[in-house]
């Protein structure tokens, strides 16, 4: 059974200012509905407004939750159709969000307390302009392939885990997509040397850190006490 999708929170609803709204006017709204629900002994409510305020008093989070919001640009595009220009990126599509969920995954296994993705940093890890980030988000939304939590970080679901096991997106498929990164490779990372039987092999093979002991598990004292099964007496 799949965890269920958080809501999607309009920030600008919830402090009832408007999206085109300057920070003077958020902070205002902010500050008579905190002073409000505080009185009034209302922590739901008066926490709903404070992580509000939080996103939107930030620049950089209210720039990550404008993108995330659908619907709200008021731009007027020509209504044209060009063939030669929507083909090509069709192709390309599928791929691209591929891309994206396996950015979201890889976040989830490296930081599973912290699973989400802000929005400001996919321009370091993946090649993908704010057009074709709005379409995808509303895409993957819609799909129940990912949600976003209350600071309006991405993180992918749990159908959007097994839609990755079903498809098995290979690197070169998503490869274009993604931003050369360098992987630091500081003085104090134990790499092994290749075996000498490897023929050739010089891929590295990660070891532990210098000076890293290795991961110890806490057993709860009512498993460490269980005894091994005796074998049965002949």
């Amino acid at each position: 059974m799949s965890a269920p999708i958080a809501a999607f929170v309009d920030h600008y609803q919830v402090l009832g200012v408007e999206p085109k709204a300057d920070t003077a006017a958020i902070h205002a709204a902010y500050t008579a509905l905190a002073t409000r629900h505080k009185e009034a002994g209302d922590k739901e409510a008066y926490d709903a407004v404070t992580g509000s305020y939080e996103v939107l008093a930030d620049p950089e989070g209210r720039k990550a939750f404008d993108a995330v919001r659908l619907g709200s640009g008021s731009e007027s595009v020509p209504l044209i159709f060009d063939p030669e220009d929507f083909f090509p990126k069709l192709a390309g599509d599928a791929d691209r969000r591929l891309c994206l969920l396996c950015v979201l995954y890889n976040r989830r296994r490296q930081s599973p307390r912290v699973p989400g993705f802000p929005v400001r940093m996919l321009e370091k890890v993946v090649k993908i302009t704010e057009t074709e980030l709005t379409i995808d988000m509303w895409f993957l939304k819609e799909k129940g392939y990912m949600t976003a939590d209350d600071k309006s970080a991405l993180m992918i679901t749990v159908p959007g885990i097994e839609f990755l096991e079903r498809e098995r997106p290979t690197h070169e498929q998503i490869e274009r997509f993604l931003v050369r990164q360098e992987i630091p490779r500081g003085p104090e990372a134990a790499v092994a040397q290749p075996h000498p039987d490897s023929h050739g092999d010089k891929r590295p093979k990660v070891g532990l850190l210098a000076g890293k002991e290795p991961l110890k598990i806490n057993i709860p004292k009512s498993l460490s006490k269980l005894k091994p099964p005796t074998s049965p007496a002949h």
